[in-house]
């Protein structure tokens, strides 16, 4: 499993001494309603704003042409203030960064970077907070940390895109997508610690092999929907009670554990060779439903403790001429399982 360290540390959102040389603009304001708008055009950008109070609102707009370099920084504290960042340049490698710090209830983020090579890292603090980032083109890196309650995350990427989004709280939600056209190798790193958490993460690939998805959740009643394109790589830790997994997969590699009670785990497995599925359950009243396609499949099923069940169907092994391999072992009182693999070898 992979491990995030909270990012808040990493926002060192602060008026500070220039980055770069170029243009800068600055605002700091003090109240209520208050409008901060800034609109930079050239190489070299500066934005930096902060915002104390309530319902204020913050606009950047930055565009740059060749090997630019866009830094634009939003703080805010207080309640129902909102952000909105729009940065594009032209479609060559250089640096780009957003950072966005909100502090607070009922705040909002719309992010939206165009073209390669953009960064963005955000941090939210407190109830019923919103996020809605958009990230295009290629080699696209985002970082999200949200602590409160009701808290929703949304984001879309594109291309070689690479997110990590943790929530901590209760009720929080994050809906991932990221989109290959190219070589695919996306990673999405998600981690959930509190009550009734939900995770949407879609994946779909391109030509190419498609990327990595690692999921964490802790807590109670969790629920995870992950849609992963060509031979990529799914790895999830459910902790906790009423957890469910639901994976939709194409020829790709699942590992995961569920830890807790009442846990659910559903993984279909669709067309292309090579399915592997490894997933250890360990508590009370587990669920393990898994269909593979095609040839050159495995799964092995591991369940500890009492009424477990396992039913697992691999299909047309022989019909491709090579064999699927099945394992399951259980331990407990009352568990149950049931193979079925069609063809022959």
């Amino acid at each position: 499993m992979f491990s995030l360290k909270p990012i808040a540390t990493a926002l060192l959102l602060t008026s500070s001494a220039p980055l770069i040389a170029g243009n800068l603009a600055e605002v700091i304001q003090t109240g209520d309603a208050n409008l901060a708008e800034q609109v930079q055009q050239g190489s070299s950008l500066q934005s930096f704003i902060e915002q104390y109070g309530q319902q204020n609102s913050a606009y950047t707009g930055q565009s740059g042409s060749g090997v630019s370099e866009l830094h634009a920084s939003v703080v805010q504290r207080g309640t129902a203030n909102s952000a909105d960042v729009q940065q594009a340049h032209t479609r060559e490698v250089g640096n780009v960064t957003a950072q966005i710090e909100q502090v607070g209830a009922l705040n909002t983020v719309v992010l939206e970077q165009v073209d390669a090579a953009m960064n963005a890292v955000i941090y939210q603090q407190g109830d019923n907070n919103h996020l809605d980032a958009s990230q295009t083109y290629i080699a696209n890196t985002l970082a999200v940390e949200s602590i409160g309650q009701d808290n929703q995350v949304s984001v879309r990427q594109a291309g070689f895109g690479s997110a990590s989004i943790v929530q901590v709280g209760t009720a929080n939600s994050v809906q991932l997508e990221q989109t290959s056209f190219g070589l695919g190798q996306e990673v999405a790193q998600v981690v959930q610690e509190g009550v009734a958490n939900v995770a949407e993460i879609v994946q779909p690939s391109g030509r190419y092999p498609a990327g990595e998805v690692d999921l964490h959740q802790t807590g109670t009643a969790n629920n995870a929907q992950i849609h992963a394109g060509e031979r990529g790589d799914i790895d999830f830790l459910q902790q906790g009670t009423g957890n469910e997994l639901s994976a939709r997969t194409t020829g790709t590699q699942v590992t995961g554990q569920s830890i807790g009670d009442y846990n659910r785990v559903e993984v279909v497995s669709t067309t292309m060779f090579d399915n592997s599925l490894t997933i250890d359950q360990i508590g009370t009243e587990n669920f393990i439903s898994a269909d593979q396609n095609l040839s050159y499949n495995s799964a092995g099923i591991s369940q500890a403790g009492n009424l477990n069940t396992a039913h697992l169907n691999q299909y047309m092994g022989g019909s491709y001429g090579a064999p699927n391999q099945a394992t399951i072992a259980q331990r407990g009182n009352g568990n149950s399982a049931s193979v079925t693999q069609l063809g022959s070898y």
